[in-house]
């Protein structure tokens, strides 16, 4: 059996636009209700409570580490959010890849050393 490649020896998902596209159409949503009853709902409160999705979708169980926005003090095109994700895997930056659907996010990946994949052409490809 040949030994795994060291590059990879860590998967890195961002969800929303990549696990999932749901973010931008439930802020819409979020933001009439709100101001329906005269409440300001910041956008950034809004994307924090995102990781509940992988519990919807029922696939929690298929990561061995969820990191969120929460979990870090900065934010993309920081790399502190995939540092933690590598750190809580037990692996080193470099044996990671990223998959991504923003330049913000495929930055944070450069910044932490890791391999950014851009999933866009290939969500393009399929439509």
């Amino acid at each position: 059996m040949a030994a795994p490649d060291a590059t990879e020896q860590a998967f890195i998902f961002d969800l929303d636009g990549t696990l999932a596209d749901t973010m931008p159409v439930h802020f819409g949503v979020w933001q009439i209700i709100a101001e329906r009853h005269g409440l300001v709902f910041p956008e950034e409160r809004f994307y924090s409570l995102g990781t509940l999705t992988l519990a919807t979708l029922g696939i929690t169980d298929w990561f061995g580490a969820v990191v969120a926005a929460e979990d870090t003090v900065r934010h993309k095109p920081e790399p502190d959010v995939f540092l933690e994700a590598a750190r809580r895997l037990g692996v080193a930056p470099s044996c990671c890849t990223v998959y991504e659907d923003t330049d913000l996010g495929l930055e944070s990946a450069r910044r932490a050393g890791m391999r950014g994949v851009d999933v866009r052409p290939i969500i393009l490809a399929s439509r």
